[in-house]
């Protein structure tokens, strides 16, 4: 697979931003009043700041503190009611604007420190800048961010419409206290779930309504309505983020100190903070190294969680790694699976996790195989056999191989070695 010379500078560069950003989208912000577990940080951004996208005359734009600083509404009362204002005191509306195709909206987001910017969203080729989620909040982490209407100063509209940060119905419930009381009296929240990205690839569906429109009230009622566990919704939903980050933090404290690839004499330099902790942290990746020795499923459990990390999909987006057998045609004229073990599946719930995977692959000069659909009609049919998941990347034994070893610097001797126990997914 050959790639242009334009195009590998442009992987090299994106991919020298993605390990600084991921570094940012790690540890989020140390924001006193914002709990990290509800702070959201960017997915990997398609365009550098300021750099052309490639393909396109459009640069990726940021805002700097003053330019948010004149995008920013402000909250003022007239007759005994909360409106929003801009920044020249008029009572802000955004019916004359148009964001994502969606006529009298704009696109928002609530910084950690509680200000509320907005502004059209542009996309590419539409001018000389792309005007995006990122952009409002300068690329930093947020409380929330989506699509909203505003008629005369009163919210009639919010919802949780957006790529770059993903906000869920807890995100989306955390802006809409923020903003209580700015709200008319028919206004409708609409949670997106994540899987809402389907109306954009099936035709059929694109212009069916897939989320619920609710007035605030009920809204704000059933994600305040506490379950068996003796949790809300949107505290259930903060509660697993922040088990994540804790056991991400501990995963990375061990990285420091040992990783499946390192020889055990390697001593490393522990923060103040962990040394308390540091002989509990050693038994455990002493006993995490027994495991990966001797389990294939951890191992299998290893590489996912590596894969989500090198390219830098969100918590709860782990890739499905399973096992690609050949099958062959018997006596009868059926189609049978053999043992053989032809390569690996990587199989992803979002197309965008898929493509970034994908891109780093080209970047590493591996082989892989995904859309089938685009190959001829005989090679379709045998790969869609093959990769029966339409987000998967097929990898042969041979390219698994050395990805496994050589980019992830996980150590198994071959994909076989993932076969024990493993059933194809």
């Amino acid at each position: 697979m050959s790639i242009s010379k334009e195009r590998k500078e442009y992987l090299l560069e994106k991919f020298k931003y993605a390990a600084k950003e991921f570094g940012k989208s790690g540890t989020k912000s140390n924001h006193l009043a914002v709990p990290k577990e509800q702070q959201l940080s960017i997915d990997l951004e398609v365009g550098v700041e300021g750099r052309k996208i490639p393909g396109t005359n459009t640069r990726v734009k940021y805002f700097n503190s003053d330019e948010q600083f004149d995008q920013r509404k402000f909250i003022g009362e007239q007759d005994g009611e909360l409106k929003l204002y801009n920044l020249e005191g008029k009572l802000y509306d955004t019916t004359d604007k148009i964001s994502k195709g969606k006529k009298g909206c704009v696109a928002y987001v609530i910084t950690l420190d509680g200000k509320l910017v907005t502004h059209e969203h542009i996309n590419v080729n539409k001018s000389e800048w792309a005007y995006r989620h990122s952009t409002l909040a300068g690329g930093k982490p947020i409380l929330c961010s989506g699509l909203m209407k505003v008629v005369n100063g009163k919210i009639t509209y919010i919802d949780n419409n957006s790529g770059h940060y993903k906000p869920e119905s807890a995100n989306l419930y955390n802006a809409v206290k923020k903003l209580e009381g700015l709200f008319s009296k028919d206004a409708k929240v609409v949670c997106l779930p994540y899987w809402i990205s389907l109306k954009k690839q099936i035709p059929l569906i694109r212009k069916i309504n897939l989320a619920k429109r609710e007035p605030v009230e009920e809204f704000l009622k059933r994600m305040e309505k506490k379950g068996k566990d003796g949790l809300t919704q949107y505290k259930r939903h903060f509660e697993k983020i922040k088990k994540f980050n804790e056991q991400y933090e501990q995963k990375f404290l061990l990285a420091n100190y040992k990783s499946p690839t390192n020889e055990l004499s390697y001593k490393p330099t522990i923060h103040k903070k962990h040394r308390l902790k540091y002989s509990e942290y050693i038994n455990l990746h002493l006993n995490f190294l027994k495991e990966f020795d001797e389990s294939p499923e951890v191992q299998k459990i290893a590489i996912e969680h590596s894969i989500r990390r090198v390219i830098g999909a969100n918590y709860g987006h782990k890739p499905t790694v399973a096992l690609a057998k050949a099958q062959v045609i018997d006596k009868d004229g059926k189609l049978q699976e053999t043992d053989e073990i032809v390569g690996i599946n990587v199989a992803f719930h979002h197309e965008n996790d898929r493509d970034g995977f994908a891109k780093l692959l080209d970047f590493k000069k591996y082989s892989y195989i995904c859309e089938p659909h685009l190959q001829d009609k005989k090679n379709r049919a045998d790969m869609e056999k093959l990769m029966p998941n339409k987000h998967a990347v097929f990898m042969s034994t041979d390219q698994a191989n050395k990805f496994i070893k050589g980019t992830l610097q996980i150590k198994i001797d071959s994909v076989e070695q993932l076969g024990v126990g493993l059933v194809m997914g």
